[in-house]
């Protein structure tokens, strides 16, 4: 911990300039989560003489790296990094909260956090998991292979229509076929280890891939990071990205469109522009909330918030929801699953109007 004192201890002295950016204290109205309170735990967990137990340290998931406090901080101190490094080091003192623990074990055991195994999902939309050269991989991701909707066979679909060649990726383990996952939540648990390894096995599976689509655009930046360590340094994009650069419209054409961006694509311009760019195709009147909204940081859909305080994700999807309706357009569109749970009915995803 010794590496982020500096990070901790320009929040822990400075007197709470960006608490109002932070959509997970704006939802719990706790001190303890605002981006100052959290960094100080952060900082004690490096103190040799504070003692810190497994309700202390809960407060550092209360941050799904949105970067809204990063924003707002003149120094841009990197408060979800840090957060995230913290959350590494309660793993090795064994205080991981109880939630993120059975979200990690049910990923050992099924390859994803869902707790099923997704492999005969994707096989039920292509059996086919040869890739050839040059060819585009297509990564659907845990929630959309788990969505009901048939979301993840519209993606397909749609990438085909694109790129006839494009593939979808499996990898094996003891257990059998797989589903290509980020890792995102050994990454929001702090079991950095057990993520370094798994990153590598699903590398191994796209050993002779040269571009990744990302569907699931909550997931994009772990995807990012999963690139860097492969030997070819694949392209990562975003569907979205993909599907803008064609020439392919949305069947349904709407009066007026609200369009959350998600904090997946907030450190993300192409992939934000790619969203833009899609829902101006499916309508003329497109209206995009301000950043400075209470919850255009985040709905709660990530950062492991769910798991480990679900009332506060209640309050900051329910708090998004009532943004969204400001609005009153025709309808409003998001393009992740992981945001999609908690716009609940109030949006669409983008995808949808292209079916």
């Amino acid at each position: 911990m010794k590496s982020t004192d500096s990070a901790t201890g320009h929040c822990t002295y400075c007197p709470r300039l960006c608490r109002h950016a932070c959509p997970v204290e704006t939802a719990s109205g706790r001190e303890a989560l605002t981006p100052k309170a959290k960094m100080q735990t952060a900082g004690e967990l490096s103190g040799k003489n504070v003692a810190l137990d497994r309700e202390d340290v809960e407060v550092l998931w209360g941050c799904s790296h949105c970067g809204a406090c990063e924003d707002e901080c003149l120094h841009h101190n990197p408060v979800g990094q840090t957060l995230y490094a913290a959350r590494a080091h309660v793993a090795d003192l064994g205080l991981t909260p109880e939630p993120m623990h059975a979200a990690a074990k049910r990923f050992s055991a099924f390859g994803n956090a869902l707790g099923v195994s997704l492999a005969e999902a994707q096989l039920a939309i292509h059996d086919d998991t040869r890739a050839f050269a040059g060819a585009p991989a297509l990564i659907l991701g845990c929630h959309a292979l788990g969505d009901p909707s048939g979301l993840a066979a519209l993606a397909y679909d749609l990438a085909r229509r694109i790129r006839p060649d494009v593939w979808l990726p499996l990898y094996r383990d003891p257990n059998g076929a797989r589903a290509i996952c980020c890792g995102r939540t050994l990454n929001e648990a702090g079991y950095r280890t057990t993520l370094e390894k798994h990153r590598a096995k699903m590398n191994d599976a796209l050993a002779h891939s040269t571009e990744w689509w990302i569907l699931e655009t909550t997931c994009f930046e772990d995807f990012v990071a999963m690139a860097d360590a492969h030997p070819n340094k694949p392209r990562v994009r975003t569907f979205a990205e993909a599907l803008a650069a064609s020439d392919l419209k949305p069947k349904r054409r709407l009066s007026s469109i609200t369009l959350h961006l998600g904090c997946g694509v907030r450190r993300h311009a192409k992939g934000e522009e790619a969203l833009v760019a899609l829902a101006q195709r499916a309508s003329d009147d497109v209206r995009i909330p301000p950043a400075d909204m209470p919850f255009s940081g985040c709905c709660g859909g990530r950062g492991g918030i769910q798991e480990v305080m679900p009332k506060v994700a209640r309050e900051m999807g329910e708090g998004r929801r009532q943004e969204l309706e400001e609005f009153k357009s025709e309808e409003a569109v998001h393009f992740s699953t992981c945001c999609g749970s908690q716009l609940e009915k109030t949006a669409v995803h983008l995808l949808s109007l292209f079916a």
